[in-house]
């Protein structure tokens, strides 16, 4: 069993989405950033919806492609925002 890289009770508590449902949008995303060429942390799955060689699906790249681009330091800082916000 992979180890969990950060607490998903947390995100369901900013967005109420099931704990399931954000495993999920979690492993599509690091689908879609192995796809593009971006490293992603051995201890979470990708899920892409489709059988190995095919592209998976693309829901909200236009943000995470924009958020794949920052720095470390730039991202942590987004990250702290929409915490504090929410």
């Amino acid at each position: 069993m992979k180890k969990q890289i950060f607490p998903l009770n947390d995100i369901y508590h900013l967005k109420e989405r099931s704990v399931s449902s954000i495993k999920m949008k979690v492993q599509n995303i690091a689908s879609m950033l192995a796809e593009e060429g971006f490293d992603t942390h051995v201890n979470v799955s990708h899920l892409s919806g489709k059988t190995t060689g095919e592209i998976g699906r693309r829901t909200n790249w236009d943000i995470v492609e924009k958020l794949a681009e920052l720095k470390k330091v730039e991202f942590s800082r987004v990250c702290e925002t929409i915490i504090q916000i929410n």
